[in-house]
């Protein structure tokens, strides 16, 4: 399947509008560092009492920096100060940086801050930021700084996001006013006239007559003669982030007045389906998807997390600077749209007010949401709004569901659209820390990046670990079927059994385990607030997708698996959080709209899904439900699975849409180089079949409605199996394969051929054991072939059977073998 985890060799991105206007919390602490040159931090004496008696109006509300003032000297040597980090005289930028660092962490812990920097001190912040961006600094202002020449980074971002905000002066005889703003920051400002080095820290008059340059997210620079003075400039940038809005007028008045007071709209995209790179902001490097290439394999470990989960494994330049762009996925493959299609019918719907929101997919969205409150709060701003709207996907269905768990969040947000959302997870997440890939369903990158190096990253990955299913499966699915997961036919009876069975396959248990409680804190139930948002779920179905796994723990066996009813990615239960159509959801009930026949991926790029959906996004109306493409009804599976066992080669496997059942030996010969034809990797891109590979067993599954004819040819035996409904399986026919190929026309569940068949095997294999001398020794037979053969003593969890195995004089051993249909044996107790 071609799946957002693993994207594209190539993409290129779509943009998210910039949103420069915000409001802030104004209780943080602001810490002032004077640079190292300055003997003294009395200079900020003023700045503080400015500060003590700043107020300003926010939305009809007056606000103040309510946090405490702290000016924190660097030196032993600096006099006046609150308190001091004590670097030793002499020390390097870079060097006191990490001082900074660590005395912010040991002091403020989780508490975001505020910093204003002044003289060298500024670089000293952004050096603390380039090396250390689990800082929570949230707003960064620097006066007088001399960033021209700089090696750090141009634009350091703190956990959660860094507005940075620059002030010189052009009568500055210190530094020139061109290096004070030689950084990548969103505000820049340049005193035209009367504020040397000094006055910069200390003129606070508050008659706003001030000449000043100012620019906005890489905008032009722009005259204002009646702006505030550089002190009580510092504060506004503290509270605002710009002085293009303060909440009391929408940015847009000038330019654009249609765009004031308007619903903005905010794409939240799903896992993977964000960029992200490191290193400097004017040569960043790409890591994703840039990863996924023959010589980029190592940028997995490069992004590789730590134990914890929520920050880089390993810290250099690159790992310590590892930030989204703000960017979605565009194409990838050169064909296929992740978002570049959904982006541009944001961009149709709103305008200047639509846009896309890129985030850290691989952090849990705890780690985002107060950048994305943030971006809110600028958004809303920008356009004098009171509220947003939100159309999100997947992964991006979780961090929206997270966000309004906040009361005072939720107020912003009017309506929700969301898409195929792994509420309550996708088995195939298994997947990626068992066997190194991110299903069983073959990416064509699996073919060219280590699976070691995959492997590696996913075992920390906390967004992967959000998409396992959560306890809610396991309490709201019933029958045989809430247990997803089976390890050597033991079912893993809740979360909990899960994430061991998620350390004992090499990845992170304690991991596991904080995720399933945050999930079942923060996500699981949908959230409205008593109505207040207007949430609706596009849901998708008709695809067979994995929503049963049996795995085994022996290398070379395959782990074998069973179909239910979705979007191809997630389960249909697990996007509506109901077992059933109709039946209640957990949580508040949201309306619920379904389609047909469209996967993952493409949800949100179907034409017909956007215009139906495109009234609720835009105005709130209802979604347009015509029973076609949008149903109050989910579509029912009707597909045929197809399994070769022996020594056939993938390549002697061919699809093409025309039936050819009934066909002689020699037309299907003739057919080989005929245009329609292609491969398993050329059908599946085209959205007809998904592609299992595993070390003993080729599998396919078709996934369209229209017919196909499958030619085959080998050493071995293919299965035909057909899936309908919500994933029953029909009676299963075994062909025999030769060097001539045989054609096998396939209509959704019903297939036909000419080649003679025989049904497949229902019986179970035949298990003989015998203890010997505290020694037990297995044969099995079985006329489909012996999968695995298992043993469990006592209580303890079963195990494989490899050889012989010793056991106690008095345990009591049970044994039982599957054969590669699937059929199990019932438990033996092995009599001494």
């Amino acid at each position: 399947m071609k799946r957002a985890l693993m994207l594209a060799l190539t993409a290129f991105a779509v943009a998210a509008p910039a949103a420069h206007a915000r409001t802030d919390d104004f209780a943080k602490p602001v810490l002032m560092v004077p640079g190292p040159e300055k003997p003294s931090c009395s200079q900020f004496d003023d700045m503080k009492k400015i500060f003590r008696a700043f107020s300003t109006t926010v939305k009809g509300q007056t606000v103040k920096l309510e946090g405490k003032l702290i000016v924190l000297g660097l030196t032993a040597g600096q006099a006046g100060c609150d308190r001091s980090i004590a670097a030793p005289s002499g020390a390097s930028i870079e060097t006191l940086g990490d001082e900074l660092a660590a005395w912010i962490t040991k002091n403020h812990g989780s508490e975001s801050v505020d910093v204003v920097g002044y003289g060298q001190g500024g670089l000293i912040v952004r050096a603390a930021l380039s090396r250390h961006p689990e800082l929570k600094i949230e707003d960064a202002v620097t006066l007088g700084t001399p960033h021209a020449g700089s090696t750090l980074h141009r634009n350091p971002q703190g956990d959660g996001g860094t507005d940075w905000s620059v002030i010189g002066s052009r009568t500055d005889t210190e530094v020139p006013a061109e290096s004070a703003v030689d950084m990548d920051a969103a505000h820049k400002t340049l005193y035209v006239r009367d504020q040397s080095h000094a006055q910069l820290l200390i003129d606070g008059y508050k008659v706003r007559n001030a000449w000043i340059d100012y620019a906005h997210d890489g905008g032009e620079f722009k005259r204002s003669t009646g702006a505030p003075r550089p002190v009580l400039r510092v504060a506004e940038d503290l509270v605002f982030g710009s002085d293009a809005a303060t909440g009391r007028t929408c940015g847009y008045a000038a330019t654009n007045p249609e765009e004031c007071g308007v619903t903005p709209i905010i794409l939240l995209p799903g896992f993977g389906a964000s960029e992200l790179v490191c290193g400097p902001a004017d040569n960043p490097t790409d890591l994703w998807p840039g990863a996924i290439t023959p010589s980029n394999g190592d940028r997995f470990v490069t992004m590789a997390l730590n134990e914890r989960g929520d920050g880089p494994e390993t810290h250099n330049a690159c790992t310590d600077s590892i930030r989204p762009t703000g960017n979605a996925l565009g194409h990838i493959f050169g064909f296929k749209n992740i978002h570049f299609l959904s982006a541009g019918w944001i961009q149709e719907m709103g305008g200047k007010h639509g846009y896309v929101f890129g985030w850290d997919f691989r952090l849990g969205p705890d780690k985002t949401i107060a950048r994305l409150d943030k971006y809110i709060d600028e958004v809303l701003a920008r356009h004098a709004a009171t509220k947003v709207a939100i159309v999100s996907h997947s992964y991006g269905g979780l961090l929206t569901r997270w966000y309004v768990d906040d009361a005072d969040r939720a107020k912003k947000i009017a309506r929700v659209a969301n898409f195929g959302s792994p509420y309550w997870g996708a088995p195939k997440a298994w997947f990626a820390v068992a066997y190194g890939y991110e299903t069983p369903l073959h990416e064509i990158s699996d073919d060219i990046v280590a699976n070691d190096n995959f492997r590696h990253w996913t075992r920390n990955l906390t967004g992967m670990y959000y998409l396992i299913p959560p306890q809610a499966w396991f309490d709201h699915v019933p029958g045989r079927a809430s247990t997803w997961l089976e390890v050597n036919d033991w079912a893993m009876p809740d979360a909990k059994g899960a994430a061991r069975a998620f350390g004992e396959a090499g990845g992170n248990q304690k991991l596991a385990l904080e995720v399933a409680a945050k999930h079942a804190k923060h996500i699981d139930g949908f959230k409205t607030h008593n109505g207040a948002i207007d949430w609706r779920i596009f849901v998708g179905s008709g695809k067979p997708t994995m929503g049963h796994v049996r795995a085994f723990t022996s290398t070379g066996v395959d782990p074998q698996y069973s179909w239910v009813n979705g979007d191809g990615t997630v389960p249909l239960i697990s996007q509506r959080q109901a077992y059933k159509t109709g039946s209640k959801q957990m949580g508040d009930q949201v309306k619920t709209y379904n389609f047909c026949g469209v996967g993952h991926m493409g949800e949100m790029e179907d034409r017909a899904i956007q215009n139906a959906v495109a009234p609720f996004v835009t105005t709130g109306a209802d979604p347009i439900k015509d029973q076609q493409t949008l149903r109050d009804q989910p579509c029912d599976l009707d597909a045929s699975e197809f399994k070769l066992e022996g020594e056939e080669d993938e390549t002697s496997v061919k699809i093409s849409e025309a039936f050819e059942a009934g066909a002689k030996a020699s037309r299907v010969r003739a057919r080989a180089a005929a245009a329609t034809e292609m491969t398993l990797v050329e059908a599946e891109q085209a959205g007809l079949v998904d592609v299992i590979r595993g070390p003993r067993t080729l599998q396919f599954v078709t996934t369209t409605s229209k017919p196909l004819s499958v030619s085959l040819a080998g050493a071995g035996a293919v299965t035909v199996t057909p899936i309908t409904g919500d994933g029953q399986e029909g009676k299963a026919r075994v062909y025999d394969l030769g060097a001539t190929p045989i054609a096998i026309d396939a209509d959704g569940a019903k297939t036909a051929s000419a080649a003679p068949s025989r049904p497949a095997d229902t019986r179970a294999p035949k298990t003989t054991a015998t203890i010997k001398r505290g020694k037990l020794r297995v044969k099995t037979k079985d006329a489909s072939g012996v999968q695995v053969t298992l043993v469990q003593v006592g209580k303890a969890r079963p195990k494989v059977y490899k050889r012989a195995l010793r056991v106690g004089a008095r345990a009591k051993v049970r044994v039982w073998s599957v054969d590669t249909a699937g059929n199990t044996e019932r438990k033996r107790l092995v009599r001494r």
